[in-house]
Order: structure tokens, then C-alpha cells, then sequence
């Protein structure tokens, strides 16, 4: 994957739009998106995706009604739908591919916006032919961001919490999740783990936790269940594991651009892991 400028500042500019100028892409700008969408990417996770780019002036006035605004969107034109084939690391997968194509998107100047929890995913799906085994866990519009915001675009992101992150030291351990990672003894990896810090999740909750072995650049991921009462009612995909992909994805490009070599690995870790940890992958420093 080439971006045109540094991943860290492309991570650093995303932010999550909810309002876009009522403006169709430009044929360069929808070229490359389509070559991005119909090209072979590929994440440390197993699991098989597709997306497809949505216009809405090829719909019929009845289906564009159906699906012009979801999760507070505005105006969008445009939304890429993906779909995951059923696997166990499925949507990690996703949430790491997905989470590149916003990446990309943001680097050609576009807006985006994360859409899962509100979703018709049953109306979207419809546009895209899903199959049996597949599900679709989210989209995301893609399109020119307006230049005002709107009110429903700042009631929006103050309820999901846009402006807040957890801060450092409740996210990144050393040993155990009693000793905080500090910024020094994580040495190269601070801007790796910083831009997991910066990574969208749903709700904003950051449901991931990474804990470092002691003396090495060995890099635990973990998610954090906090189940709620209804979520057993609910038939939304796990998110958790959708947000984890992208934290995982914001990760191996930086390390990446940075020059950091490691390798992704399903391992047993000899740490002690509270309950309330599940764990994932680790990255393995070279």
C-alpha cells in the first residue's frame, strides 16, 4: 500500500464525517478509489473481503431514500460497502482492510465516517449481492466534506465521545496491567502505539489493551469485555474485534513506514491475564 505522504499525518488528519458537500466524485479521484477497492489488499489476519463502491445517481429515488442517511450522515453521494465471508478472524480482517481504505480515502482528500451500530446492513447488502456466508459489518461514506458543520455533526461527535481518548497510560502495560507502559521504555514503538491511540473505534470505547514484555519489543493485543446487559439481544457484529483490526492496522502501517521489523504470531504469552482481557496476536520485534 503507497500513500502519497506520511501514514502518521494521514492517521492524524482522519477524523469521522458526518456532513459532505452534495457533489459527485471527480473521475480521477473515483478511478483511483475504484483501483484501491478492485486491487489485492492484504492484512497480517486471515480472511476474505470485498467492497464496492455505491453511487447514488445510479439508484432509484425509493432505494436512495432508503439509504441516504445512516448514523447522522448527510449528503454523501458515495458509500463503500464491504462485505466479509464468515471465518474465525473475519472481522478483524475486515476492520484492518476497511480501516486502510479510509486511510487511503483521507490521503486523496476525501471524508469518511465509520457506520456500523445504525446500519440497514439488510439494504446496503441488498446493493452489493452478498452471499450466504457473508456479513457485512460496516460502510463508510466517502465524499468531499462540507465546509460548515452541522449541528447534528457536533451533537454526533460529542455523544461518541470524538474528541476524547483514553490517555496513554490506561491502554499500554508493561509485564502485567498493573505496570503502565511508559512513553520512554516503549522507545521506537511510542508512535506505533500512539496511533493506535488515535484510531477510531466504535462509540470511541478503545476496546483495545497491548501489554509489552519486559525487556523486549514483544507486543501483546488484547480485547477488553465490558458486556452489557442488552448486548445479548442485539445482532450487531462483535465490533470489539472490528475496532481491534483497525488499532492493529494503524500499527503495522506506521512500523512499517518507520522501518520496524516484526512479524504477527498466535502465541501463548507468559504473562498473567486478567479476566477481563481477551487475548489476540502478538507482534513479534525482530
Amino acid at each position: 500500500m503507497t500513500f502519497s505522504t506520511s501514514i502518521v499525518e494521514i492517521i492524524q488528519r482522519r477524523y469521522s464525517c458526518r456532513k459532505y458537500e452534495i457533489q459527485l466524485l471527480d473521475n480521477k479521484t473515483k478511478r483511483f478509489l475504484k483501483e484501491f477497492l478492485q486491487g489485492d489488499s492484504t492484512s497480517p489476519l486471515e480472511g476474505e473481503t470485498r467492497f464496492e463502491l455505491i453511487e447514488m445517481s445510479e439508484l432509484n429515488p425509493k432505494v436512495k431514500r432508503q439509504l441516504g442517511t445512516y448514523g447522522f450522515i448527510q449528503g454523501a453521494q458515495n458509500f463503500v460497502v464491504g462485505a466479509t465471508k464468515k471465518s474465525e478472524h473475519d472481522l478483524e480482517n475486515f476492520g484492518y482492510i476497511m480501516e486502510e481504505l479510509v486511510l487511503y480515502a483521507t490521503d486523496l482528500g476525501l471524508g469518511t465516517c465509520w457506520v456500523g451500530g445504525t446500519l440497514k446492513r439488510s439494504r446496503f447488502a441488498a446493493q452489493i449481492n452478498i452471499t450466504d456466508d457473508e456479513v457485512v459489518p460496516a460502510i463508510t461514506p466517502v465524499g468531499y466534506a462540507a465546509k460548515s458543520q452541522s449541528k447534528v455533526d457536533r451533537v454526533a461527535r460529542w455523544a461518541a465521545r470524538s474528541k476524547n481518548r483514553h490517555p496513554w497510560q490506561t491502554l499500554f502495560f508493561e509485564v502485567d496491567c498493573d505496570h503502565p507502559l511508559t512513553r520512554e521504555r516503549a522507545d521506537q514503538y511510542e508512535t506505533p502505539l500512539e496511533m493506535i491511540r488515535l484510531a477510531p473505534s466504535a462509540s470511541n470505547r478503545q476496546p483495545w489493551r497491548i501489554i509489552k514484555e519486559n525487556d523486549t519489543h514483544t507486543y501483546h493485543f488484547f480485547i477488553i469485555r465490558k458486556r452489557s446487559w442488552y448486548s445479548r439481544f442485539l445482532s450487531w457484529p462483535d465490533f470489539p474485534r472490528v475496532d481491534l483490526g483497525i488499532a492493529i492496522c494503524h500499527f503495522n502501517l506506521t512500523a512499517q513506514e518507520l522501518g520496524l521489523k516484526g512479524d504477527w504470531d498466535f502465541l501463548r504469552p507468559s504473562i498473567t491475564i486478567p479476566p477481563h482481557l481477551e487475548y489476540y496476536i502478538s507482534w513479534i520485534s525482530e
